[in-house]
């Protein structure tokens, strides 16, 4: 059986707008992405290398991470190219300063990327959207790509904090096996299931 909602509660969770709202949600959205291009452009970006260039920090001082629910929201797929753009502009040029420009990475290691920010609300860990700086990190030439074949995985962490800070890590590791391993006695268990 299906579920099935009422357009009263599609509107009230947001995925019909009414008739009166539609100008409004299109004003927020002009705002809300001004606003990000306006924080990205006022921030601060440092960069330091590792003497073998193997590991690289980028720190952001001045923006956060805009939440996954944000980027839906405001069906911000046309924009994403001009927010990488500025995220890619804030890096490389901290990167004008540095004496290193990119990670030396062999034919068999990958890039670990781990990101965390402080910012004023946290925000739920499935919600945070890290693909503009993984890009822009690819974009400034630190990473030569940011396909499967050079990043290894992507992690995130957050705590709360009065100013927008953002890190960036990039480690070079030695390519693993990515098979995934799932608990046995669970796989087990479902095995003998079937979905209704």
């Amino acid at each position: 059986m299906a579920l099935r909602l009422t357009p009263e509660q599609a509107k009230r969770m947001g995925l019909i707008q009414s008739s009166g709202k539609a100008g409004s949600v299109k004003k927020d959205r002009r705002e809300s992405i001004k606003d990000i291009l306006n924080s990205i452009a006022e921030s601060r970006c440092d960069i330091v290398f590792s003497e073998d260039s193997k590991k690289a920090l980028i720190r952001i001082v001045g923006a956060e991470i805009q939440s996954l629910n944000k980027v839906i929201r405001y069906d911000m797929r046309r924009e994403f190219h001009s927010i990488n753009k500025q995220w890619a502009y804030l890096i490389a040029e901290s990167l004008m300063v540095s004496k290193k420009k990119s990670l030396i990475v062999a034919d068999d290691e990958q890039v670990s990327v781990h990101v965390h920010t402080i910012r004023k609300k946290l925000l739920d860990p499935d919600n945070i959207c890290v693909k503009s700086q993984v890009d822009a990190v690819h974009e400034s030439n630190i990473i030569e790509d940011d396909s499967p074949d050079i990043i290894s995985h992507v992690t995130t962490t957050q705590e709360k904090g009065k100013q927008g800070i953002i890190y960036i890590e990039l480690l070079v590791v030695k390519k693993k096996d990515s098979t995934w391993n799932p608990d046995a006695e669970l796989l087990s268990m479902l095995e003998g299931t079937t979905c209704p």
